[in-house]
């Protein structure tokens, strides 16, 4: 039996921005969401979806919808879950609730050297649209734009 089976996806409430705050300053150091950003997100127009294993958060990934476009924040999963297939079951979950939100595609920026990510959306179907140059600091990195289109 793998770690998978016993992975929960379901959306986020309010009340869960704490332990994704948590998971985003562990996962991603000073390009983490605050509590309060995650707060604002998910009163506005955005949907966090965590996985859960035996009741706590070990990842998840946010995405934001506008119109019929929709565009992925992040997916972070605690380091010692990663390499499990737990972000692929992010992203399908994400991918399944744009399309049921009935979005028209969903982009994202992901580094430049970050390989396994990019392979990951690749293997989904998300194809390289463009590139932000300095995008992100601490280190200085170029962000790549990607997009599935539905």
């Amino acid at each position: 039996m793998t770690i998978l089976e016993n992975v929960n996806i379901r959306f986020a409430v309010l009340n869960d921005a704490k332990s994704i705050s948590e998971t985003e300053h562990l996962t991603l150091g000073a390009e983490a969401w605050t509590e309060s950003g995650i707060t604002e997100t998910l009163s506005r127009n955005g949907h966090y979806l965590i996985a859960e294993l035996d009741g706590k958060t070990i990842g998840h990934g946010g995405f934001t919808a506008v119109l019929d476009e929709g565009d992925i924040t992040n997916i972070a999963v605690r380091p010692e879950f990663r390499r499990k297939g737990v972000a692929s079951k992010i992203l399908e979950a994400m991918i399944l609730a744009a399309k049921v939100e009935g979005l028209a595609f969903l982009t994202l920026e992901v580094r430049s050297n970050n390989t396994p990510a990019i392979l990951l959306y690749e293997k989904y179907g998300f194809t390289v649209r463009g590139q932000r140059k300095g995008f992100y600091r601490n280190p200085t990195d170029n962000a790549i734009i990607m997009t599935l289109d539905f």
